[in-house]
């Protein structure tokens, strides 16, 4: 069971989601749109079903004000399927982005794919003497909260998300720059230091990441 929230404006197929997403057994808000940014807290959600053309703030604004605070799961839909459309979503960060009409089988696959994929921001990792909060882009490490950047998270979800495989550093630039203009691969190899100072016991002899040489990194759990 999932938390989630739907911004569609569109009174019949904003039900018809609804409808459905409830007898799948998750829990559902419906807002036909937002004067103000302020009315959701995207903490609260496990993923958000956001519309682009509606009254008061478009999608594209909310998507932009979510972004500011959350990594939760943004699945955007719109009549709107021009490319230029989907590269703007995505360049704003979306995680997924389907064009009206769609068949309501492949909006419910591509939603599950999102939940399944991403962390629950209400049950934050252990990852080594740490917790990694994807949504809140933050890890806890010793009562310390420590903010991370909306790439270092996403690396770090690439990592976890395969855990005992070793990834190279080109996919994990693929997974965590996926339209921007990508970074040389000493970032991740930056990124790299800067988790194990904060997750493993002895950053030195780490033993959650580990460096596999010539291809790459993997992320090895902890019992």
């Amino acid at each position: 069971m999932a938390n989630l929230l739907l911004i569609e404006d569109d009174e019949m197929l904003g039900l018809t989601i609804k409808d459905n997403l409830v007898m799948d057994g998750h829990v559902v808000t419906w807002k036909e749109g937002l004067n103000e940014l302020s009315e959701i807290d995207p903490a609260t959600y496990d993923a958000i079903v956001l519309d682009v053309m509606l009254p008061g703030k478009n999608g594209f604004e909310i998507l932009q004000h979510i972004r500011i605070s959350s990594q939760v799961p943004v699945l955007m839909i719109s009549a709107r399927g021009s490319s230029a459309d989907r590269i703007k979503g995505l360049e704003l960060k979306a995680d997924d982005y389907l064009a009206k009409p769609f068949e309501l089988k492949e909006f419910q696959l591509r939603l599950e794919r999102l939940l399944r994929n991403s962390p629950s921001s209400a049950v934050p990792q252990v990852i080594g003497k740490a917790k990694f909060n994807y949504q809140s882009m933050e890890i806890i490490s010793e009562g310390q909260s420590i903010p991370l950047s909306l790439h270092e998270c996403k690396v770090l979800r690439f990592l976890v998300s395969n855990p005992n495989r070793v990834l190279s550093r080109d996919e994990i630039i693929s997974a965590a720059w996926p339209v921007e203009n990508p970074p040389s691969t000493r970032t991740i190899d930056n990124f790299i230091v800067k988790f194990r100072k904060i997750i493993e016991q002895d950053p030195s002899q780490p033993k959650i990441i580990l460096s596999q040489r010539g291809l790459g990194y993997k992320f090895v759990p902890q019992e």
